[in-house]
């Protein structure tokens, strides 16, 4: 994908090497979050920094339009962070963990990772799952996700129905 006329360099790889034990580890505590549902799991990351910071109500306008829009029934993951102590919505699962090789381990069993531009979606790069970088203020091409699997969205003026569209177009061409 072409970002601003550049060509991100896939040769670059971010990749955190985690162990099979902890990938097993990682898989098993999903599991066990979701009660061992056979449905895509979203993750979802709402903390940032100063003004790369988005609304709750933008996650919960995007969060429906991805559900609306999906094939199937998706299970969302609040990521907490101890900015963020509460989930967003009563039907979405919560999951916290300061251990970030275990965090990184969690977010590897995941379907697919959303969140704005901050560590954790270095983190969740590094870990191998799809994830989704939302640029609102920064530049994705200078701090952007590295892996082809990934996308790093600038939204601009984009409305949530629009970002989940893009969301899904991505997710199904992987």
């Amino acid at each position: 994908m072409k970002i601003c006329n550049i060509q991100p360099d896939y040769t670059l790889k971010l990749s955190i090497a985690l162990s099979e034990d902890e990938l097993k580890w990682g898989r098993a505590e999903l599991a066990n979050l979701i009660d061992n549902q056979k449905k895509k799991v979203v993750g979802i990351f709402r903390n940032a920094r100063y003004d790369k910071k988005l609304p709750d109500t933008f996650w919960m306008e995007l969060t429906e339009e991805l559900q609306k829009q999906s094939d199937e029934e998706l299970l969302f993951v609040d990521i907490l962070s101890p900015d963020v102590p509460t989930r967003l919505r009563e039907d979405m699962y919560e999951y916290a963990q300061k251990d970030l090789r275990k965090l990184a381990a969690f977010m590897a069993s995941l379907d697919a990772f959303i969140c704005g531009d901050t560590g954790p979606m270095h983190l969740a790069s590094a870990s191998g799952v799809p994830t989704i970088a939302l640029f609102k203020t920064t530049a994705p091409t200078l701090y952007g996700t590295l892996k082809e699997s990934d996308l790093s969205l600038v939204m601009q003026e984009k409305s949530p129905d629009k970002i989940a569209e893009e969301i899904k177009e991505h997710l199904q061409a992987l």
